[in-house]
């Protein structure tokens, strides 16, 4: 079984951000933390520390822990076709990217 990081970033449409709090803490971290793989999960918002864009505020990181990390994009594709997920108009889909990486053993540590 292969050890993964999920990664989501996301950002609010302009004046949306608490809307968009309320769905994803309470209604999408849920029912993705609820797909079979899905270990953990913790969400961060951005500081204004840091280089480079700041090009998405928020950030989720859930562990994952399956054979093909494709399968998590598959159940969740089942899981809306079938109403399981519920999705919001008040995310930015012009900055929203999903990204799977892959446990990196540090050797000696």
């Amino acid at each position: 079984m292969g050890k993964y990081a999920m990664v989501a970033y996301s950002k609010a449409l302009p004046g949306r951000e608490a809307e968009f709090n309320q769905w994803y803490d309470t209604v999408h971290y849920p029912e993705i933390c609820a797909i079979p793989g899905v270990i953990s999960g913790r969400r961060f918002e951005s500081t204004p520390v840091g280089m480079g864009p700041d090009f998405a505020p928020y950030l989720a990181v859930y562990e994952i822990e399956v054979e093909n990390p494709s399968d998590i994009l598959v159940e969740m594709g089942k899981r809306q076709a079938a109403g399981q997920m519920t999705m919001t108009d008040s995310i930015d889909h012009s900055v929203t990217s999903l990204r799977f990486y892959a446990q990196h053993e540090i050797a000696g540590a």
